[in-house]
């Protein structure tokens, strides 16, 4: 599967390609498509703590190297869909902007669990 073809199943679009990790479903929400599973892509590093609700983000790379679109978070929510485990959505995600560092450290809790 692909973020385009996830998109176009569970959210009515008819993408051919999707190149972003991340897709706006509202002002405050947004459903990221990445890899939790520890490997660095663009810079990051993902993983689901053994708790299972939440989810750190580590940038790993020098801070010159961040894109632009990945220096802020403007939004509050996530749902989370894990691309290592076959487009496996995890929940629906809060952002923990007190113990988050926004350019290298994210912290994100388990709201609750989402069916597409």
């Amino acid at each position: 599967m692909t973020n385009a073809e996830f998109l176009n199943k569970y959210f009515g679009t008819n993408y051919k390609q999707w190149m972003r990790c991340t897709y706006n479903v509202s002002k405050d929400t947004v459903v990221w498509m990445v890899n939790i599973d520890g490997s660095v892509a663009m810079g990051w590093s993902n993983v689901l703590l053994p708790d299972g609700k939440t989810i750190e983000e580590r940038f790993v790379w020098d801070l010159s190297r961040q894109i632009p679109p990945h220096r802020h978070i403007d939004y509050n929510y996530r749902i989370v869909v894990d691309k290592s485990k076959n487009y496996k959505v995890l929940g629906f995600f809060k952002y923990d902007r007190e113990n988050s560092d926004e350019r290298t450290y994210r912290v994100w809790h388990k709201v609750k669990d989402v069916e597409l």
